[in-house]
């Protein structure tokens, strides 16, 4: 059985990133906090996923930049292929969705998340953390 693949979306906006909780009574990764993301469309790039699911789930428009990683991982559904994308909002004055909120890139704390964003928050922690 093939990998479910998922696009994440890390959007920054001065030195703070876009980050949710997961409901208590989600399949996987129930009450951890967790970027925009989801499953990856069959007619859609891995990109366009990620536009499209931060879009859904916080009603802010983003552009990608790049992609930050790509990291195989597990769930209670099965194998993921997790890409995550360092992207920007469209309008930097957009107020996110519940559960949706900007928090300080210096003040996350990786073990509130699914251990898949490890090495991404790693990394944000190093690139934007000081300010």
């Amino acid at each position: 059985m093939a990998s479910t693949q998922i696009a994440v979306a890390l959007v920054i906006r001065n030195n703070h990133i876009l980050v949710g909780q997961r409901s208590i009574l989600a399949k996987d990764a129930a009450g951890l906090q967790e970027f925009p993301g989801g499953k990856i469309e069959r007619d859609e790039t891995p990109e366009e996923a990620a536009e499209r699911e931060c879009l859904e789930e916080t009603g802010i428009r983003i552009s990608v930049l790049r992609v930050l990683d790509h990291v195989p991982s597990f769930s209670n559904q099965g194998d993921l292929d997790v890409f995550f994308f360092l992207a920007t909002p469209q309008d930097l004055s957009q107020v996110p969705q519940a559960p949706f909120l900007y928090h300080a890139i210096k003040s996350i704390n990786k073990e509130k998340f699914p251990f898949a964003n490890a090495r991404v928050i790693d990394w944000l922690q190093n690139n934007y953390g000081g300010s």
